[in-house]
């Protein structure tokens, strides 16, 4: 069965800041990889190692392809294979996934700063 991914939008990085974030020493992998230039590989092989440890990238795969999570998963094997190798040949697909390294890297970033701001301090 061949299915069409939809273009990614700002909803993905929505979708996909929370998951990743929930995750960071994978997340923090991910990032020095992408840095490195292989940026779509990457990108989705760090998502599949995220998929074991968080059904909600179940309904993200489901959602590119316009189906519910259920009819996703009744789905063969092959559709989740068909689903990255067209990622993998979109050119902003790569974009898409260093600017969401980016944004987490950022918001990783301010999470630190605030809290080393707010160290040592007495209630």
């Amino acid at each position: 069965m061949t299915v069409t991914v939809r273009p990614l939008t700002m909803r993905d990085v929505f979708t996909l800041a929370p998951i990743l974030a929930s995750c960071r020493s994978e997340v923090q992998a991910l990032a020095a990889s992408l840095a490195s230039g292989a940026q779509w590989e990457t990108g989705l092989l760090g998502l599949l190692a995220v998929l074991e440890r968080l059904p909600q990238l179940r309904a993200w795969f489901a959602d590119l392809v316009g189906m519910t999570p259920e009819a996703f998963d009744e789905q063969p094997p092959d559709v989740l294979i068909d689903i990255l190798r067209q990622l993998k040949e979109r050119p902003e697909a790569g974009r898409f996934f260093s600017r969401l390294s980016e944004i987490l890297t950022v918001s990783v970033a301010v999470e630190l700063s605030s809290s080393e701001s707010t160290a040592g301090q007495t209630t």
